[in-house]
């Protein structure tokens, strides 16, 4: 039995969400349920997000002088104040579901596309000073300024096609990671 996921194809979804990977972004990623010898069993897989591309950033200064940042990666980066956000904001003037930055690879010219879309949210979302309209994508660029609550954000966007930044095949790692499951320890004090 395969695990169930929503159907994305089919819906009528007008939440500024594209799906990446089949449409995962609201499929449980730490847990999928199989049916083994007539008893079910709780799998954990890969978080699926940390397999999408880097595309950028999102930099802040807001809260701390020392400033703060989110990573923006190929796909649905949705932007709220609940846990379920992938860039999580604790500030009261921040909706639950506040706005997305949809990233995907525009084919045309072979660069990243950033898109914001405010989703209805209370106070608004503004991209270099001017409100946007509720549930209407649109373009972002390279260092654009995004207000989100009381957190102001500039974008940098991480172009890897561009800038021909590519997996080096060559590269070799120094000593191997330790790998801490497979590792025994002792807790007692003898």
């Amino acid at each position: 039995m395969n695990p169930t996921k929503p159907d994305y194809q089919n819906s009528n979804q007008n939440d500024g969400t594209i799906p990446h990977g089949g449409g995962f972004e609201n499929y449980d990623v730490n847990k999928k349920k199989t049916l083994i010898g007539e008893q079910e069993e709780i799998i954990q897989v890969e978080n699926l997000k940390s397999k999408y591309v880097l595309a950028g950033f999102l930099v802040s200064f807001s809260k701390t002088e020392i400033g703060e940042f989110w990573e923006l990666r190929e796909g649905n980066n949705a932007i709220g104040s609940t846990s379920d956000n992938d860039i999580q904001l604790l500030e009261e003037h921040v909706s639950g579901k506040h706005a997305n930055i949809n990233v995907s690879k525009d084919t045309s010219n072979n660069k990243w596309k950033f898109q914001l879309v405010d989703l209805s949210s209370s106070n608004g979302t503004e991209l270099n000073g001017i409100k946007q309209a509720i549930y209407t994508g649109v373009e972002l660029n390279n260092f654009d300024k995004i207000k989100v609550g009381e957190y102001q954000f500039m974008l940098f966007a991480t172009d890897k096609f561009t800038h021909e930044l590519n997996k080096n095949e060559k590269f070799l790692p120094t000593q191997q990671p330790l790998d801490y499951d497979s590792m025994k320890y002792n807790s007692s004090n003898d």
